[in-house]
């Protein structure tokens, strides 16, 4: 359900087997208050309803319905319906960097539906809520698979470091399993498992498969994709080439390297393209300039200094290139001066937070703040929110504030993190029309939308893109009261499709400009008048870049 929606909720169906009629008290319960009281003669079959309103600002209804004989025997049974918001729930998020005495105000919008604090006081909580973020993350592809085993494998070097508990050996032997099962013929691996095989993510989840087996999850779900892709390299893309020589050259594989570079013309190369060559120099002990690095640095309003160039390619954006300019700098002893500066980046809120870039930063991270702790240096802080001073006990610190409130940190010594996150409930949200239109229709009805209890829809989706994208998604909200009637495998553009009770989730891994249609099949199964959230399609690793439709009002009869 949806908020203020009122439907019918078929509640019970009562049949009689003794043979002879008998004296029934029935009743109805919402949320364990009275609403319907009724004594009656059954002697067959009882076939009962109620209307059920979803109030605002609630999660969910407790309906429960039971029945008693004059005998004494009684039965019944209790259900809880979930109330899905009538809206999209957009949240933006604002990383602060706390690496100096400081006093921040910052005005909490009294707009918004919720908001909280998050502050740690030294880079290890940072990087474990980072890698809670990740583990939490709802789907499920190869890349977002490999990058949660990433994320978990940190969190056990960071806690074996600091003597904690580490509970989630059976979640990193799950991610571990799951990406042997995924892998083609060749070894390698595609977005989903059942596509084409790509050379980038095939090397991700190789150089991931074996720090797993370095960390003691033995496995060897990776050899035959290295194999593979290192007889592969000649016809791969210079791109691919640097990515997947540099991963091959950590595994200490036996590669021709030399006879590869000397084809490669660096200076015809993209930003991204020319840290991995430089890296791979480093690695292979030949000279190369650290200008050729810095040369690229540019500072962020946000704090901190980044590398690269905005694109909607996670391969080589922003994070990745900055990623690859803090690996060349840290290894560099003339360059060091600057990681704290890229650090700052990562935490900043210009930093893209998809889950390959998540990954790779907790990667990076998790190594320094190892480095800190074996060297015994402090790494807290003193800081003071909304007049209160944060004690050890408090971290992480997090606290919810009120629409309107104000919130205050006051920060001295070592460097912490602070995070304000806020949510707003938008009905018709603002998305970017420079790139998509989305469209639905529920058996061919756009408007004033009339449809029969138990006959069988379709809900056709229309997308346009005005441009190409990689890694598409599409969330289409399921109307409240309606369920699948059946529910086919994605095909033609689409990579994956998943379904959940209150919508379809789709994923296009390549999105040429043009129109594309989609197709759900549905039965409504209870009358009333029915809210629908609007349809929303979003780059995956980007997702403010989106649009949506208008939400719909329909009736079923």
């Amino acid at each position: 359900m949806v908020p203020a929606i009122c439907a019918t909720f078929v509640t019970v169906i009562l049949i009689n087997y003794t043979g002879s009629e008998k004296e029934v008290h029935i009743q109805f319960l919402i949320n364990d208050s009275l609403i319907k009281r009724k004594d009656m003669r059954l002697d067959k079959l009882l076939l009962d309803s109620l209307y059920l309103t979803a109030a605002k600002g609630k999660d969910s209804i407790s309906a429960t319905f039971s029945m008693k004989l004059d005998n004494g025997y009684s039965d019944g049974e209790k259900r809880n319906v979930p109330i899905w918001p009538n809206s999209i729930v957009i949240s933006n998020s604002q990383n602060i960097y706390l690496n100096k005495d400081t006093f921040i105000r910052i005005g909490i919008p009294k707009d918004v539906k919720s908001a909280r604090i998050l502050v740690h006081n030294s880079e290890v909580e940072r990087l474990l809520n980072e890698i809670d973020v990740l583990k939490n993350y709802s789907y499920g592809c190869v890349e977002q698979t490999t990058s949660k085993l990433r994320a978990l494998l940190a969190e056990k070097s960071i806690k074996q470091t600091l003597n904690l508990p580490f509970e989630n050996d059976k979640m990193i032997r799950k991610m571990i399993h799951r990406l042997s099962t995924l892998r083609g013929p060749d070894g390698l691996w595609s977005w989903w498992g059942n596509g084409i095989d790509d050379n980038w993510l095939s090397a991700y989840v190789i150089r991931t498969l074996n720090e797993a087996r370095l960390a003691g999850y033995g496995n060897n779900a990776y050899i035959k994709g290295a194999n593979y892709m290192e007889r592969m390299i000649p016809r791969q893309t210079i791109d691919e080439q640097l990515y997947t020589m540099n991963i091959l050259k950590d595994m200490d594989r036996e590669v021709d390297y030399d006879s590869i570079l000397k084809h490669i013309d660096r200076t015809k190369l993209n930003v991204n393209s020319a840290m991995l060559y430089t890296r791979l120099l480093q690695k292979l002990g030949k000279p190369y300039q650290i200008s050729d690095v810095t040369q690229h640095l540019q500072y962020n309003p946000g704090g901190g200094i980044f590398f690269g160039t905005r694109t909607y390619n996670y391969k080589n954006d922003l994070a990745s290139t900055t990623l690859l300019a803090y690996d060349i700098l840290s290894h560099n002893d003339t360059a060091k001066e600057y990681l704290p500066y890229i650090k700052q980046f990562f935490y900043s809120s210009g930093y893209p937070r998809h889950t390959f870039a998540l990954a790779e930063m907790i990667n990076a991270g998790a190594n320094e703040a190892m480095k800190k702790s074996k060297t015994g240096n402090s790494i807290t802080g003193d800081i003071v929110i909304n007049g209160y001073r944060l004690t050890a006990k408090d971290f992480p610190f997090k606290n919810n504030l009120k629409p309107g409130d104000t919130l205050t940190i006051q920060h001295r010594g070592a460097a912490a993190y602070a995070t304000l996150i806020t949510s707003k409930a938008e009905t018709e949200p603002q998305g970017n029309t420079d790139n998509f239109s989305i469209r639905s229709t529920l058996s061919g009805q756009t408007n004033d939308i009339k449809l029969k209890a138990g006959v069988p829809i379709t809900m056709d989706i229309t997308v346009e893109a005005f441009k190409s994208f990689e890694n598409v998604m599409l969330e289409i909200p399921i109307p409240a009261g309606f369920s699948y009637y059946t529910k086919p495998a994605s095909t033609g553009i689409e990579t994956y499709r998943e379904y959940f009770y209150n919508k379809t989730s789709i994923f296009c891994t390549q999105m040429k400009a043009g129109t594309y249609h989609f197709t759900i099949q549905l039965i409504p199964k209870f009358t009333g008048t029915l809210h629908l959230p609007p349809a929303k399609v979003e780059l995956m690793y980007y997702p403010e870049i989106f649009n949506n439709e208008v939400p719909k009002t329909l009736i079923v009869e």
